[in-house]
């Protein structure tokens, strides 16, 4: 039961849904963000739903309720409770909020009791990786960009995001792959929320197939309650791909061009039981 199910939360009356798009960093929020945009009536809102949300006012408010809740997903940051209660519960009716954050049974609640639409996106984690370290490379304000930077080579860069980057005194500056789909995996069997693949979002374009495309563009428009047919759905893939800022290839399988045998073991031994899991990998002879 939600802390906050007694209170009085907006409908989705006449004014559109109310949708939370979240995943890992690097596996699709920004595409599912611009295929939304080509919604009838949907249009995004602030802010992104980040460790960036430490800072927020209303965190040092109230200092009697000490509920609280992880956002962030690499280096989770802790937040009051009622700090994501504000946030979501100023949601518009036809907005769609972005977010990273872990799997928590208060979280899912909170979204469930507030009848905010859910979607969670997974992708790859191979590729994941390899988008993680140019997008971190990239961007010199990141929290990880020195770390990144100072390794020699992209290899051990690849290796870092693997295994993560830990600070002198042997705690986590950034979890690795595993953890990250560790205290994300609740998501993919949490009560309605629309699971979605990143591959399935991609087209053609993007190394996928239209039809999936199709089928997942008109799974989100079930979810959030906008009919779409197979034609828009169609307009909307075409429209959609590569427009999102943080792109830089969007494509299935990049890791193949750039892991050589010592990176795929260290992955495997990470991570590679996910990948069986969630059917990127039949066996462990990738």
């Amino acid at each position: 039961m939600s802390p906050f199910s007694t209170s009085v939360h907006k409908e989705m009356v006449g004014g559109g849904p109310r949708i939370l798009v979240n995943s890992l960093p690097k596996s699709g929020t920004h595409l599912v963000a611009s295929i939304l945009a080509l919604f009838p009536g949907l249009a995004p809102q602030k802010p992104v739903l980040t460790r960036k949300l430490r800072w927020h006012p209303v965190n040092y408010l109230h200092p009697w309720d000490r509920r609280t809740c992880l956002v962030g997903i690499g280096q989770p940051r802790e937040i009051r409770l009622a700090t994501m209660y504000y946030l979501l519960d100023r949601l518009h009716q036809g907005h769609y909020l972005l977010a990273h954050i872990p799997y928590q049974e208060c979280v899912a609640e909170m979204l469930q009791s507030m009848g905010i639409r859910t979607i969670f996106v997974i992708r790859d984690p191979r590729d994941v990786v390899v988008s993680q370290v140019h997008y971190v490379l990239k961007h010199s304000a990141h929290y990880l960009h020195s770390d990144y930077k100072k390794l020699p080579t992209d290899k051990e860069r690849f290796i870092a995001a693997i295994l993560g980057v830990t600070r002198r005194e042997g705690d986590y500056k950034s979890y690795g792959i595993a953890r990250k789909l560790e205290i994300t995996s609740g998501w993919r069997e949490a009560e309605s929320v629309l699971n979605l693949r990143f591959e399935d979002l991609v087209g053609e374009r993007g190394g996928g197939s239209l039809d999936d495309q199709r089928r997942a563009i008109m799974q989100i428009g079930s979810h959030v309650g906008i009919e779409v047919s197979a034609q828009e759905a169609r307009s909307i893939g075409e429209a959609a791909f590569g427009r999102g800022y943080t792109y830089r290839r969007g494509r299935i399988g990049s890791w193949r061009d750039v892991f050589d045998e010592e990176v795929k073991d260290i992955f495997k031994r990470a991570a590679g039981d996910y990948l069986l899991k969630t059917g990127y990998e039949a066996n462990d002879s990738w």
